[in-house]
């Protein structure tokens, strides 16, 4: 075959090579190593027109839709929170991409002058520092010190430190390969200029590496500004509050004779009517304005009482009481929105009828409070390629629901842009009669939905939730999740629905319709979840909720307060504080999502967020898929040795062979 059949034959399969690659050839050593050898046999003697089409080639790798990489270093560096990484360090950084962009688009095609060539020789240089910056000089790398900073912190950010690290990393590498090409053109030594390349993106794939290694992978929201009830929380409205009422109104007691002067006898027992106070020649009837549609407990006693009793169409029972045997509960007003009452204890001969404080249950069906959890579970459409990137609380048909985002999965586990929804949630019909409940819609006409099952109504007795952390196994993303009742413990758990994936495609592994009725699932919980704690091999802790305050009253950061393997109890606000008003934790309804770029997810959390004194509010924390074993940094002795000896740069990251 001719010569020059021989080098059309060979740049139209280096084209072909390089027309194959794309940006995910910075991750793996053997890969840049094989993509620089073919750059390297088909332009012996620098052959111009080989170089040439090579950066034709080359030039059609963009990240993020950027052919200046430069441009990453603003959008996920510069413009995003940070702290121990200095704006000096990151304009250096986008500096030294920017002068290999610029060399680039002015040199990686035009016939070069002497003049050009000139220009090109302060490249190598560039490169080097470039080189130096980002694996840290001797001191820690630049990946390290992103993923180690403190800001942006758990709540602040908007993308995934590994996305971003990733972005840059593919930055640095390409930009090392166009410095080659570049460097080729110039008339720079071809050995020296191989060694230095692929050396350098050695460097760079251990030091990329180290920063995902180092990186937090979680995610929650922030406190926002101002707490707006039914934007940015919810409660359990009405489900738990306090209530002052004598022994004599209890279903326990069966006539005056019958008191027992003790309040705790009262405990789990109904309010059935109301009961006549007595003082001298006068007596007066009490019912309460706002009745309890259930049962009391925790009840204590309190004695002779002041209190400012609330409307009966007002969402609380009492702003405050000024008790005899526990003093003043609440915050003291002059009772402009309500009406001060007395209460007195009925006394007898030998039998007393103490007034008491009690939490009012709300339990039957009449009750207007917020009182249900739904049970049912959200599904990502696995059939179509999506996967949880997101979830939230909701308040909707007189439950509170979990509503998930899902996004598109595609190649190398990234997520198809603007390809985000959040599912919307089954048509769900309250029933108020008897203790109430729930039906669904669905194709087949109405279904009556099962407490502990598909719902669980919250009660005196059945309030427990556990704070658990769940983790699905390597190489699966989550698709599903649902809370549930674990009817042995008598809690509310998270639970999670993982799968497989193909990495390289990002395709789903037998890809099919979900449903809540399919028992062939391998629902994740806290007793089978990847990377259990050790916590888990001990008695659950539980989280003080007493004399707490209203959450809403917190201003500026709500931290995470909460460990997994913790569990917390639906409760009332401190009669002390508030005279039990509202019931706490409140629920956060902010979407956590990664706002910027999304990222399929491994681990999902609930936790308790709180600020000293105040009641907190419950959350979700995402925890996104970690690509730390995607990076191929193993090199031959041989190969190591062979470049090594072209190499003048330092070698600061110890490479690993194989």
């Amino acid at each position: 075959m001719p010569n020059f059949l021989k080098i059309i034959l060979a740049t139209c399969l280096l084209v072909t090579r390089i027309n194959a690659l794309n940006v995910h050839v910075a991750d793996n050593i053997d890969d840049i190593i094989s993509f620089v050898n073919e750059i390297m046999n088909n332009s012996t003697n620098q052959d111009q027109e080989s170089l040439k089409m090579s950066a034709e080639a080359l030039d059609e790798l963009k990240i993020n839709d950027k052919e200046n990489y430069a441009d990453i270093v603003d959008e996920f560096f510069i413009d995003q929170p940070h702290e121990k990484v200095t704006d000096q360090k990151n304009t250096r950084l986008k500096g030294l991409i920017n002068k290999i962009d610029d060399a680039w688009g002015k040199y990686k095609t035009k016939d070069l002058e002497d003049d050009d060539i000139m220009e090109l020789a302060d490249l190598p240089g560039s490169i080097s520092e470039l080189y130096k910056l980002y694996t840290g000089d001797g001191d820690e790398d630049y990946p390290s010190c992103v993923a180690k900073d403190s800001r942006p912190n758990a709540c602040e950010v908007e993308m995934d430190n590994q996305s971003r690290l990733w972005k840059l990393h593919q930055a640095v590498v390409l930009s090392e390969l166009r410095g080659l090409i570049l460097n080729l053109r110039s008339g720079s030594n071809p050995e020296k200029a191989a060694a230095h390349a692929i050396l350098h993106s050695e460097e760079y794939i251990l030091a990329t590496y180290n920063g995902f290694k180092a990186s937090p992978d979680s995610h929650y929201r922030c406190a926002p500004e101002d707490h707006k009830r039914g934007d940015t929380f919810t409660e359990f409205l009405g489900l738990f509050q306090g209530i002052l009422v004598n022994e004599l109104q209890s279903s326990n007691t069966k006539s005056n004779d019958s008191c027992t002067d003790s309040c705790s006898s009262i405990d789990f027992s109904r309010i059935d009517n109301c009961y006549t106070m007595e003082q001298g020649d006068s007596a007066e009837e009490y019912c309460q304005k706002n009745p309890c549609h259930g049962q009391i407990f925790n009840c204590n006693h309190a004695g002779d009482t002041t209190a400012c009793e609330t409307r009966g169409s007002d969402d609380r029972r009492f702003e405050w009481a000024d008790t005899q045997e526990m003093g003043f509960l609440g915050e003291k007003d002059d009772c402009k929105q309500g009406k001060e009452i007395y209460l007195h204890e009925y006394t007898r001969p030998l039998v007393t009828c103490p007034v008491c404080y009690c939490t009012c249950s709300e339990e039957d069906g009449e009750s207007d409070a917020l009182r249900a959890i739904s049970l049912v579970p959200q599904f990502a459409d696995i059939d179509e390629n999506k996967v949880v990137t997101g979830i939230k609380f909701v308040e909707k048909d007189n439950l509170i629901q979990i509503q998930i985002e899902q996004s598109e999965l595609c190649a190398y586990g990234e997520i198809v842009p603007d390809s985000d929804e959040f599912i919307d949630l089954d048509k769900i019909k309250y029933i108020d009669t008897g203790i109430g409940g729930f039906k669904m819609k669905t194709d087949d006409g109405d279904k009556m939905l099962t407490d502990g099952v598909e719902f669980k109504f919250i009660t005196a007795t059945d309030r427990k939730l556990y704070i658990d952390k769940l983790v699905a196994p390597e190489g699966e993303v989550i698709v599903g999740v649902t809370l549930a009742w674990d009817d042995t413990d008598k809690a509310i758990e998270l639970k999670i629905l993982s799968w497989p994936f193909d990495y390289i495609t990002g395709v789903l592994e037998n890809r099919r319709p979900l449903s809540a009725n399919d028992s062939s699932l391998n629902w994740i919980n806290w007793q089978n979840t990847e990377d259990p704690i050790g916590a888990y091999g001990q008695e659950r802790t539980p989280i003080d909720m007493s004399e707490l305050d209203d959450p809403a009253k917190s201003k500026g950061y709500n931290p995470e307060d909460s460990e997994p393997n913790q569990e917390i109890e639906i409760t009332t606000t401190g009669y002390k504080i508030d005279m039990a008003r509202r019931t706490i934790p409140y629920l956060d309804l902010q979407p956590v999502i990664y706002e910027e770029v999304k990222s399929p997810l491994s681990g999902l959390e609930l936790i308790y967020k709180q600020q000293n004194g105040f009641g907190g509010f419950l959350a979700f924390k995402i925890r996104s898929y970690k690509f730390n074993d995607k990076f191929g940094c193993e090199m031959s002795e041989t190969d190591l040795q062979k470049y090594k000896a072209n190499f003048d740069d330092p070698i600061f990251l110890d490479i690993p062979t194989k």
